[in-house]
């Protein structure tokens, strides 16, 4: 099983990271006896052809080594799966992080291994850890019996990939009682681009114009009183033709700053997906006075779909084919931290 799985990462691998990878997972690494098994080999043959001279020179080779390497290509492509958020309801002051991933793997592995035959691997990367989980079902490798996790350590938030319907309970449980958080609970938001879900998910109450105040692209507080804020940012001024009379300038410059306001100047995180679920009362009853009458409530679903639709938004109202201001479920999406949204009836003050 080891060794499909090593082909089938060695193939995914770029030619240009193949050598950077390999040199720095474990197995080859400078404290290990095999380091040197590079010296010679030559990389610039196919990767099928590579394979069986690296495994040859690789003596004892487990499951959990090729787990690794697996671990190693996702550090590099995350985008090639589909990660949801899940947050915590409650962490127990430090409790939820172990020091290290070794401790963090042991704490994981003891939670998982009275229900499963498994490898798990923990590394720390751009501050996050990330887990690689294998539940072993059979001799053969299996990709759906993999899960990927990053925790941001001392936050509520854990990204997931796809789990097993049938290793569901028990891997979210594991993942609780790892972090003493209390119970994890799934989030409307999901997608391709992690760096985005994490951004969202973690800075939720300082996306748009606020993101300027994180990113420290602003002079001043933006609690300080008396002054005037002054930005650091330098806007991008829009060249105007001397030839041409514009009649609506004063709407341009409105519109701009409104959608200044709402998404800020810099680019917004990168959502494939933004769909909205409608469950509300039918309020077209003089198009239509047979929905008008029924109770139920009338469902439908509009989705927008693109490389990055919060990015693509914002350029509908740049180019004057959405109306400004947007409405709130629109304009208030990245602090939403949710891509799934259900418009429902509006409660009365009684219920």
């Amino acid at each position: 099983m080891e060794y499909e799985l090593l082909k089938k990462t060695l193939v995914r691998l770029r030619r240009d990271e193949l050598e950077k990878t390999l040199k720095k997972w474990s197995k080859l690494s400078k404290h290990h006896p095999a380091w040197g098994c590079l010296e010679g080999l030559d990389l610039s043959t196919t990767k099928i052809q590579l394979l069986p001279q690296l495994y040859k020179r690789l003596s004892k080779i487990q499951p959990h080594h090729a787990g690794e390497l697996d671990l190693l290509y996702m550090l590099q492509h995350s985008s090639s799966k589909t990660w949801t958020v899940w947050l915590s309801t409650e962490l127990h002051g430090s409790e939820g992080y172990a020091e290290t991933p070794q401790a963090f793997r042991r704490r994981l592995k003891t939670a998982l291994e009275s229900y499963f035959m498994l490898d798990i691997q923990v590394m720390e990367h751009q501050k996050a850890l990330w887990v690689r989980i294998y539940i072993h079902e059979d001799t053969k490798y299996q990709a759906n019996n993999t899960v990927y996790a990053v925790y941001y350590p001392h936050s509520p938030v854990l990204i997931l990939t796809a789990i097993k319907a049938a290793n569901r309970e028990y891997i979210i449980q594991a993942f609780s009682n790892t972090l003493s958080a209390g119970e994890l609970e799934e989030q409307m938001l999901s997608g391709h681009c992690l760096s985005s879900l994490a951004q969202l998910s973690l800075n939720k109450y300082s996306q748009g114009y606020f993101s300027h105040y994180r990113l420290g692209q602003v002079d001043i507080n933006a609690l300080a009183r008396g002054e005037k804020r002054k930005r650091k940012i330098e806007e991008e001024e829009e060249v105007l033709d001397d030839r041409i009379t514009y009649e609506n300038i004063k709407d341009k410059q409105r519109s701009k700053k409104i959608l200044q306001d709402t998404f800020g100047s810099n680019e917004q995180p990168s959502l494939e997906r933004l769909e909205y679920k409608m469950e509300t009362n039918f309020r077209g009853g003089n198009c239509a006075p047979h929905f008008a009458k029924s109770k139920e409530p009338f469902r439908c679903r509009v989705k927008f779909e693109g490389r990055n639709v919060l990015e693509g938004i914002k350029n509908l109202g740049k180019a004057g084919y959405a109306t400004l201001p947007l409405p709130a479920h629109l304009a208030r999406v990245p602090s939403l931290a949710k891509n799934t949204i259900i418009l429902g009836n509006k409660k009365s003050k009684r219920q």
